[in-house]
């Protein structure tokens, strides 16, 4: 298995991801365009095909109103999404995709900060140190529960 990471893709390539959440948490082209000029993103290939997609912006750079995000917190990045196509689930990519990731944003920010709304995302955090707060339920009338996060970086 060869991984390699792409830090640009047509968008329009990448809109399978999205149907890995559930439609409230579904993002249309023209916004996941728009977001992703202001992210950190990263797309995992294994063996030439595409396979995952992580990608976070800066607390001060989005207005978007999210439980627990400081936007005056210029230290912290937010991880908006990390995703692997259900073809390649359980492979271990999602821990490399997050450290690959991780890497990329540590000499810009100190913390990341997320929402995890699901075990394994939880326990990708967990094994990089991530500090646990609140809950949320029904995360943006998705149903899923959402967890925040901080991992330090520094």
């Amino acid at each position: 298995m060869v991984i390699t990471f792409r830090y640009d893709m047509p968008i329009k390539d990448t809109m399978d991801f999205e149907l890995v959440f559930e439609p409230e948490l579904r993002m249309g082209i023209e916004d996941k365009i728009d977001l992703l000029q202001s992210c950190a993103v990263a797309w995992l290939f294994v063996d030439g095909e595409l396979a995952g997609e992580i990608y976070g912006a800066g607390h001060t750079d989005f207005d978007e109103e999210i439980p627990d995000v400081d936007h005056s917190d210029d230290t912290a990045v937010y991880l908006y999404s990390a995703a692997i196509l259900p073809k390649f689930e359980g492979k271990g990519l999602s821990k490399i995709m997050m450290a690959h990731w991780l890497g990329l944003v540590a000499d810009q920010y100190e913390v990341v900060t997320a929402h995890c709304t699901h075990e394994a995302m939880t326990a990708i955090c967990k094994g990089f140190g991530a500090e646990f707060f609140g809950t949320h339920h029904n995360w943006f009338d998705s149903g899923r529960e959402a967890t925040f996060c901080k991992i330090y970086l520094s």
